[in-house]
């Protein structure tokens, strides 16, 4: 097992301790929100640790071996890495399309004046992602298409 989940798992507790210590020590407004992310770091922090230490034990040593060359050959795979670049370009593009679904929704709020004081400003924000989406997939695209 390697020790970047062990550095991970401590750093995930240290987070958990800083939030705890000041959901405790201060009355913020976002308190439930410190809580949460105090318990999902905690959480997640715990499992890492877990994880690290079972197979960490001489008898798991060998189970250990096989599953971390096992993702050595998945992650080299031809087809499983087609099969990875195939699905983020699905992810991408249905991004793509609800931010515009989004987008259309929040400007029919604004214009019938539904919506709230804050309802321009998301759909801005929305609006500038996308933007940033289909501008940086193109940069990245011909940085590709020009290093492959």
């Amino acid at each position: 097992m390697n020790q970047k989940r062990l550095y991970w798992a401590i750093g995930l507790l240290a987070v958990s301790a800083v939030c705890l210590a000041f959901t405790i020590a201060y009355d913020f407004r976002i308190e439930p929100v410190l809580c949460g992310v105090c318990g999902g770091c905690a959480a997640s922090g715990i499992r890492n640790l877990r994880q690290f230490v079972h197979w960490s034990r001489p008898e798991n040593a060998a189970e250990d071996e096989r599953r971390q060359h096992q993702r050595e050959i998945d992650l080299h795979d031809e087809r499983k890495v087609m099969l990875r670049m195939r699905s983020a370009w699905v992810l991408y593009q249905v991004t793509y399309w609800v931010e515009w679904v989004a987008v259309m929704a929040l400007s029919v709020l604004s214009v019938l004046e539904i919506g709230t004081p804050t309802t321009r400003v998301v759909m801005c924000v929305l609006m500038a992602l996308v933007i940033l989406q289909l501008i940086g997939g193109k940069i990245i695209y011909r940085r590709l298409e020009q290093k492959y």
